[in-house]
This record gives C-alpha cells, sequence and structure tokens, in this order.
C-alpha cells in the first residue's frame, strides 16, 4: 500500500477516528507517547516532514540530538531503530486535547514588530481570557526578563476599549491586574487585605538606622560645640582676643575674687567677659523696648492727636503674626471653595489675572517714563497668549480632573491632619538640621559631616512627605474600586495611612533616598559653582545633568509610589508596571492632556499676591504710619498664604494622579461614578494618540 504523507492510512479526513484506527501504528503524525511493546510499524519513509501543528524542531539544539533522522534510515520492521528514544514527543510540546488543533484567540493588539517584552524577551503571560470565552494560562521561563524603552514607542492606533485584551507580564505581583475580575471590589479587597508582606524591608530599616544617627551625631556636635558656640555668637561673629580694663563700664563686673579669676585660663576669661557684654546689650535692648512702649502714642502739637509711633515694638509682631495667618486661612479657603464649584474658570482666570498683572507693571513705566522696562510686561504677555492657544484643548480634561480631585479632598478632611503631623515633623527635623550645620561651621568640622546632615535631612524629610503621598494616593485608590459597596472602608484615610507606615514604608524610604542623593549631589554641585574656572564650569554641567535625573526620577516615583499605595507592591514593581503600560498602553500621550500643576501654580501666584495686598491694606487701616508694619504685614500674610496653598496643592495633585492611575489599569470603574470625567479621558487619549502616531509618521519620511 502506498503510503501518503499527508493523510495517513486508516485516518479520515473529518471527523473521528474510527474504532480500529489504532493511533500507535502512525509514527510522526501525533504527540502519543508509544508504548515499546505496542511498536509495530516502519518508520516513515524519506523525505517525510511530521506535521506537528507548525512546530519546527530548533536546529543545532543538544537537546533533540537522539531524536532519529527519518531520511537518513532505512525502513526496519519489528524493531525499534538503534538509539531511538520511545518518547516521540518534544518536552517542550504539551497535549492540549485530544484530536485536532486547539483554538486560540486572536490578540487584538498587533505590534507589527513594535517593541514586545512578551516575545523578544521570551517570556510569556499570566491568565487571560480570550474572544471565544476560553481561559488560558502563560507560564513565564524561570529566567524571565523585562526590557522596556519608553524613548523609542512605537504608536499604533487603540482604543480605550481595547486596553483589557492586552495581557499583562507576569510577574508575583501581576495577579492584581492581569484581568478583569482583578478589580472587582470583593477581589480587589481581598488582595489589599492579604498583602502584609513588608516590602523593601532592608531600605525601612536602614531609614530608621539613619534617623537614629542623625540624632545622635546632632547631639554630639552641640555637646561638642557649646564653647565654641558661646565664643562665636556672644563675640559678634569672630572670635576677639581677650580684653579687660579696669575702666570697663560699671554694668559689666565679673563676679570673681582675684584668685579664682586667676585660676581660669584665657579662654575661660574671654567667654565670660564676652557674657557680661552680652548681658549689657540685652539690658539696653529690654530698656529701649519699653520706652518704646511706652511712646506707642506722643502728642503732635501741629495736628492736636496722637500719631502711632514708628518704631518696632511688640504689637507689629503681634499684628504681623495674627493678621498674617489670619489673611492666609481665608484665602486658601477662598481658593478651595472656588476651585472645587469653578475648575473651568479657575484655570482660564489664572491666565488672565497673569496678564493683568503685567499690564499693571506698565503703569509706573508710562509714569516715569522709563519705556524700555516695558519689554518685559510685553514678552510675559505673549508668553501667556502662545501658552493659552496651545493648551486651551486640555482645560476641559483638566477642569472636570481637578473638579473630581477637590471633591474627594474635601470629602476626607482628615488627609490634613497626616499633612499637619507631617509638616510638624519637618519643622523639627529642620530646626535640627539648621542648628547642627551652624555648630559643624562655628566648631571647624568636617566638610563630610556636613554632607551626612544634609543627606540625612533630606532623605527623611523625603520619607516623611512619601508616606503623606501614599496616604492619599491609597484613599484615592479605594474610592476608585470601592465605592459604593460594602467592602469600602469606614476610615479610608485611617487604612490608608496605616499601610504606608508599615507595609509601605520600605518604598516610601527607597524612594526618599534616591531624591535626597540627587539633592545632595545638587548641593555640592551648586557650591562649587562659586569656585569659578574650570571647576564652575564643570559643575555647571553637573548640576545640569542631575536636574534631568532629578526630573526622570521624580516622574517614576510619582507613579510608583501610586501603585505601592493601591496595590500594596515594592517599589521596583511599581516602576515595571508604570514602564509596562507606557510601552504597551501609550497611556504616556495622557499625561500631556491634563494641565493641573500649571493651573495650581498660576494661580497660587495670584492668591499670594491678592494676599500681600490684602496684608497691606490691614496693616494701613490699623498702623497707617508704622513702616515695619507696612512691610511686615504684607510678607507675613503672602509667605503663610504660600505655605498653605503647597499644603492645598500635593493633595489636589496627588489625587489627580491617582485617578488616572486607576483609570489606566481599569476604565470602566469611571463610567458609573465619574462618567463625565471617563468620557473626557477616552477623547483626551484618542486624540493624544493620534497626534503621536503623526508625528511618528512624519518623522519616518
Amino acid at each position: 500500500m502506498a503510503y501518503n504523507p499527508s493523510i495517513p492510512p486508516g485516518y479520515p479526513q473529518q471527523g473521528y477516528p474510527p474504532s480500529t484506527y489504532n493511533p500507535y501504528a502512525q509514527p510522526g503524525t501525533n504527540n502519543y507517547q508509544m508504548p515499546q511493546q505496542q511498536q509495530q510499524a516502519y518508520p516513515p519513509p524519506g523525505g517525510y516532514v511530521p506535521q506537528l501543528q507548525s512546530y519546527q524542531q530548533p536546529a543545532g539544539n543538544s537537546a533533540y540530538q537522539n531524536y532519529p533522522n527519518y531520511d537518513a534510515m532505512q525502513p526496519q520492521q519489528g524493531a525499534i531503530p538503534q538509539g531511538y528514544q520511545t518518547v516521540q514527543q518534544t518536552p517542550s510540546i504539551q497535549q492540549t486535547q485530544t484530536y485536532g488543533s486547539p483554538t486560540y484567540s486572536t490578540n487584538p493588539y498587533d505590534y507589527n514588530n513594535a517593541q514586545n517584552p512578551n516575545t523578544s524577551n521570551n517570556y510569556a503571560n499570566t491568565k487571560g481570557n480570550g474572544d471565544d470565552g476560553v481561559q488560558y494560562a502563560y507560564t513565564a521561563g524561570e529566567n524571565a526578563h523585562y526590557s522596556y524603552d519608553p524613548n523609542n514607542i512605537q504608536y499604533q492606533a487603540m482604543t480605550v476599549d481595547q486596553w483589557g485584551s492586552i495581557p499583562a507580564d507576569q510577574t508575583q505581583y501581576s495577579q492584581y491586574w492581569s484581568d478583569s475580575s482583578s478589580f472587582e471590589p470583593e477581589t480587589f479587597s481581598k488582595n489589599v487585605k492579604e498583602q502584609t508582606k513588608w516590602n523593601d524591608l532592608g531600605w525601612l530599616i536602614a531609614f530608621w538606622i539613619n534617623f537614629v544617627a542623625f540624632i545622635v551625631v546632632f547631639a554630639i556636635v552641640v555637646i561638642k560645640g557649646r564653647e565654641n558656640w558661646d565664643l562665636f555668637f556672644y563675640g559678634g561673629g569672630s572670635y576677639y582676643p581677650y580684653q579687660y580694663s579696669s575702666n570697663t563700664n560699671s554694668a559689666i563686673h565679673l563676679k570673681f575674687n582675684q584668685s579664682n579669676w586667676e585660676s581660669l585660663s584665657v579662654k575661660e576669661k574671654e567667654i565670660q567677659y564676652l557674657k557680661m557684654i552680652q548681658k549689657q546689650k540685652k539690658l539696653e535692648m529690654r530698656i529701649q523696648s519699653e520706652k518704646s512702649q511706652k511712646s506707642d502714642y506722643y502728642y503732635d502739637d501741629d495736628d492736636d492727636y496722637y500719631h502711632e509711633s514708628t518704631t518696632f515694638n511688640t504689637k507689629v509682631i503681634q499684628y504681623t503674626v495674627g493678621f498674617g495667618f489670619a489673611i492666609a486661612i481665608v484665602i486658601n479657603i477662598i481658593h478651595g471653595v472656588y476651585v472645587t464649584l469653578a475648575p473651568v474658570f479657575y484655570i482660564k482666570f489664572g491666565f488672565v489675572m497673569i496678564v493683568i498683572v503685567a499690564l499693571l507693571c506698565c503703569v509706573p513705566a508710562f509714569l516715569l517714563k522709563v519705556y524700555p522696562i516695558l519689554i518685559f510686561p510685553a514678552i510675559v504677555i505673549l508668553l501667556v497668549i502662545c501658552c493659552y492657544c496651545c493648551i486651551k484643548k486640555k482645560i476641559p480634561l483638566s477642569a472636570a480632573m481637578l473638579k473630581q480631585a477637590c471633591t474627594l479632598l474635601w470629602k476626607n478632611p482628615t488627609i490634613f491632619i497626616v499633612m499637619f503631623i507631617e509638616l510638624i515633623i519637618e519643622i523639627i527635623v529642620s530646626i535640627m538640621f539648621v542648628f547642627a550645620v551652624l555648630f559643624v561651621v562655628i566648631s571647624d568640622w568636617s566638610y563630610w559631616i556636613y554632607i551626612y546632615f544634609l543627606l540625612a535631612f533630606f532623605w527623611i524629610t523625603f520619607t516623611f512627605g512619601y508616606v503623606v503621598y501614599l496616604t492619599t494616593a491609597g484613599v484615592a485608590a479605594q474610592w476608585y474600586f470601592l465605592h459604593d459597596t460594602e467592602y469600602m472602608p469606614k476610615m479610608a484615610v485611617w487604612a490608608s495611612f496605616k499601610r504606608a507606615v508599615t507595609t509601605s514604608f520600605g518604598s516610601a524610604s527607597l524612594a526618599g533616598f534616591l531624591m535626597a542623593v540627587v539633592n545632595v549631589c545638587k548641593a555640592i554641585a551648586n557650591d562649587a559653582r562659586s569656585q569659578g574656572g574650570i571647576i564652575a564650569l564643570i559643575a555647571c554641567i553637573a548640576y545640569c545633568i542631575l536636574l534631568i535625573i532629578e526630573c526622570f526620577l521624580a516622574m517614576i516615583t510619582r507613579f510608583a509610589l501610586i501603585y505601592c499605595a493601591t496595590f500594596g507592591v515594592p517599589f521596583k514593581e511599581g516602576c515595571r508596571r508604570w514602564t509596562e503600560l507606557e510601552t504597551k498602553q501609550f497611556v504616556g500621550t495622557l499625561l500631556n492632556s491634563c494641565i493641573i500643576s500649571t493651573a495650581l501654580g498660576m494661580n497660587m501666584f495670584v492668591f499670594c499676591v491678592g494676599a500681600a495686598v490684602l496684608g497691606f491694606g490691614v496693616g494701613y487701616i490699623f498702623m497707617p504710619h508704622n513702616i515695619y508694619l507696612l512691610i511686615f504685614l504684607p510678607v507675613a500674610s503672602l509667605l503663610f498664604t504660600l505655605c498653605m496653598f503647597s499644603v492645598l496643592e500635593t493633595p489636589i495633585e496627588t489625587l489627580a494622579d491617582t485617578l488616572f492611575v486607576c483609570f489606566v489599569e481599569r476604565p470602566e470603574n469611571l463610567k458609573t461614578t465619574a462618567n463625565e470625567l471617563y468620557e473626557k479621558l477616552v477623547d483626551a487619549y484618542g486624540s493624544a494618540l493620534e497626534a503621536e502616531i503623526q508625528i511618528q509618521n512624519s518623522s519616518k519620511q
């Protein structure tokens, strides 16, 4: 009987094989293990190519050297050829069905030779659902690695609805976002509660070691430098040699008898003498202050009424601090209500106010006839108009995101308590740092101790700042995935804060350390720029490079910590997941569609100027002739407003970033909670991606 290699004897072209069909009698046509005692047939003739579902045997692979070469073999009957293994199935091929080829779902996302980490790096994906509803499991290799290039992304047309069809790269934490079921309220809540591992534990331990070392070194520096402190400050900032005269003012006298005085060293005598000088200065200042307080008002014979004194006194300090703080509170309350109720007008009005301020600056130039000064306001107005024309299409999305972020902030006001605690800690650490640097300078200690204090200061402040960031991001993520469900925590801020200071604190420490190192290097480069010559040139170049590195770290840290707060993953996994989404779903294009930070910055300038003007008006009402109050109160109002504005600005930006990340992971959730924002995000993504594709195509031509 002639052998037909395409259709084996006894095997029908369609349907199932007949009952008399023996699968072991047809070598090379299936993937079954052939028992030795049943092997009776000839090997296939020369030139036969087995049809193994498009499987191609790797050339030169040692794992396949023991398999027979059918072209070189002669037919033998009744025995297994020498060296022929009984298992005709290669280890890499697994049986999936009994007959026929399995039906695999077609991936709607065609990479078209673009960067695809799944294929180029030889690792597979986590489980996912195909179009036919069948769930397939993907297994990663033991040495799976990931290589993303956000700077060389090949953009292709895609919609938000296709995001769910793109398989996620497999990692230890990919089950948190592998498919749509991972974001169901019950599953999401369960995953959050089960993630109790302390991530980045080594960095957590290192941070607290540094924190304790900072306090210990500070105490040592203070104790060792007390004598130099007295000499430096009592001596007017320099080391004056000891001089004593019997003609010294009678208010300065040393309460020592002759023997005690002679027993003192020269340095001790100098300290005691300078202390007496300082006491006399304090006494004179107190007397002068008492005189000025008694003469706050004096009688003017010409006008027959009392004028206020122009001296600096306690009342000026009280008015400056009290009214400045009150003005800052009022201004920020107005700002919070304003940005929540009218976000579109808020963004547009920021541009208008900058133009108005620039026009007001032109008035003195006209009055004084100094016309060259008009160049600067004209440049500012031109830049503002150009900027507005470029970003006016981004205003609707930014306004919707800004409104939702502010709404979440007012629903969770306890976030401000966490921020207040963090602010108190930072103030204490800042005071310690200032005194530590002073002691290092006046004691002439090593420059490296100053570098350590600088590193410790930045590390501590950045880390505690990131704790607030994690807390705020966790609140937004809980609202996004668990809103109006039984799984929503009753105290969302507390639940998020607890995770931030426990399991995710190591991630905050790692991010804080990276930012601290960059800022210390910037400080060193900035100091070196003052030396002049070639060193200044090198320092300037290094400073610019460090600025670029800082921007990159700030961006990746910004989104990596959101993943730490949302899913409880380590910092490294957060960086990897965000980079994966940038290269596979092109979500980076959507970032440029939001101008919340720009809008807040412009309005901060406007409100701070308004606070200064209001402070001047209040000072003029209460003490119109006191020049100190008319200067200090506007400055205090501006600074207090700026500080409070920064406190309010940080959670707004964090909430907006978290909503953006959650939308990228599960856009469908936003349809029911904030449909207007969902529609604007979808439209913005399509427009931004289309623009990137056009730029990419034009660059290839």
